[in-house]
């Protein structure tokens, strides 16, 4: 978990990571409001599918990678959901 830029409206990012794995398989941005999240998520669907790329749950955006499976995005997205 890392803090965000102070000029951004981000609090925190979370990528997780490891060196076999070129390409995460998910990110999470958590913003102090919801309010927050949700207008980051009006400028995310531009440029993604919301439900599909990026799930926005509270004050929290999951950004998904493509290549994720299937049934591991699900299960992804209901750990968040669950929150």
């Amino acid at each position: 978990m890392s803090a965000a830029d102070p000029e951004s409206p981000l609090e925190a990012s979370f990528v997780p990571e490891a060196e076999d794995v070129p390409e995460p398989p998910f990110g999470l941005d958590l913003f102090e409001s919801a309010e927050a999240a949700e207008a980051q998520s009006e400028s995310l669907a531009s440029i993604y599918r919301e439900g599909i790329d990026f799930v926005r749950w509270k004050n929290v955006i999951l950004t998904l990678a493509p290549s994720l499976p299937t049934e591991r995005r699900t299960r992804v997205i209901e750990i968040l959901e669950s929150l």
